[in-house]
């Protein structure tokens, strides 16, 4: 009985070392496709929340949910940032809302000086909560 433990021991040892070759799932075409297509859009520089200073205008019902614009911009030497487009298209909402907090956004000077965030034509992450973006005419 001794020798019985040992042994049976050791086989199992042996059967759970044994690499095992799995099955390899092949990707679908549609993924390709939507991969590539991410990877075509341009990368974003930066990422700019517009409602950091504004969350006290939420309402104690709004959801307190974000979205992501990308949007081509004019960054100038002062901070202001001037919008020039969107990559993908934003509702009529959305890109009224954005425009109208742009007016007063400006990118941090400390920013600027260490070279975080260079002036001049790049993309960039503008976010915002669209609870706020409908209280805005």
């Amino acid at each position: 009985m001794k020798a019985f433990l040992p042994l049976l021991l050791s086989f199992f040892f042996i059967i759970s070392c044994q690499q095992h070759t799995e099955a390899t799932i092949s990707p679908i075409d549609e993924e390709d496709e939507l991969q590539e297509e991410a990877d075509s859009l341009p990368r974003a520089t930066a990422i700019f929340w517009l409602d950091k200073y504004h969350m006290k205008e939420l309402k104690k019902d709004d959801v307190l949910t974000f979205r992501t614009a990308k949007a081509k911009v004019i960054i100038r030497n002062d901070g202001t940032i001037e919008l020039l487009s969107f990559v993908e298209q934003q509702s009529g909402n959305a890109q009224r809302y954005i425009r109208y907090r742009l007016k007063d956004f400006k990118v941090k000077k400390i920013l600027m000086d260490n070279g975080y965030i260079n002036p001049g034509e790049q993309y960039v992450q503008l976010r915002y909560i669209p609870a706020l973006a409908r209280r805005v005419k």
